[in-house]
């Protein structure tokens, strides 16, 4: 699919919500593709503003999202809710006050992704709020959640990130980074650049009272830097 400018409104309660594609797999491809609008699903995880899942070998590039609202539960991005299997992605801008909004999981860009990053650019609006006592760690990042790849690398983020915690202590703890939430393997992160702000309230157990492992972990490009990383 190219050169594709679309608008509207996607509602949707199943997993895989996306502005122009629910997910798109085995070796497929977009290109000079442009969204503005709202993706409203609030229940559902894998939610992205073009595509909810991109895995398999499959290529998004030339992305643009624009003025728009996404909303999800999970593993919800910018463009995509997830980047797995060897996919990649290249050349995407979110911008125009884009706002984007989940529980868990949840990036300027993508919300998962255990490939490497390079060449992108968030500007909006990004907020998390996790409910009720789920067992596990929360991520948020101006670029990319929960990152497991080998490189990060020519990121520039300037969304607001805010996270509002109203859940109950878990083990992982919250962890916030203007570029990246958490980087959980060994990886080299080189030019990485964020001017956005990061507000994080806790309306649950004041941060004085919680267990070690259940802190709460922001930076300004890395909320939690897992071991034999470097960064340049």
């Amino acid at each position: 699919i190219a050169h594709v400018n679309a608008s509207g409104t996607v509602s949707a309660s199943t997993q895989f919500v996306g502005g122009v594609a629910g997910i798109i797999r085995e070796s497929s491809s977009l290109t000079d593709i442009t969204f503005s609008g709202n993706v409203n699903a609030p229940d559902a995880n894998y939610v992205g503003g073009i595509t909810g899942g991109l895995s398999k070998q499959s290529s998004i590039s030339a992305i643009q999202l624009k003025s728009s609202t996404i909303s999800g539960k999970s593993y919800v991005g910018g463009i995509t809710g997830s980047l797995t299997e060897d996919a990649t992605i290249s050349d995407a801008t979110l911008k125009f006050d884009t706002q984007i909004s989940g529980e868990n999981i949840v990036g300027g860009i993508v919300g998962e992704s255990t490939v490497p990053l390079s060449n992108l650019i968030s500007d909006g609006k990004l907020a998390m709020t996790p409910l009720g006592s789920s067992p596990d760690p929360h991520f948020a990042g101006g670029i990319v959640a929960l990152f497991s790849g080998n490189s990060l690398s020519n990121l520039t983020n300037k969304t607001h990130l805010t996270i509002t915690d109203t859940t109950n202590p878990t083990p992982g703890g919250t962890s916030v980074g203007g570029i990246a939430g958490s980087v959980t393997e060994p990886a080299a992160l080189t030019n990485l650049r964020n001017e956005g702000k990061i507000t994080y309230n806790s309306l649950a157990m004041p941060p004085q009272k919680l267990p070690n492992d259940c802190l709460t972990q922001i930076g300004g490009i890395v909320g939690s830097l897992g071991k034999s990383n470097t960064l340049s």
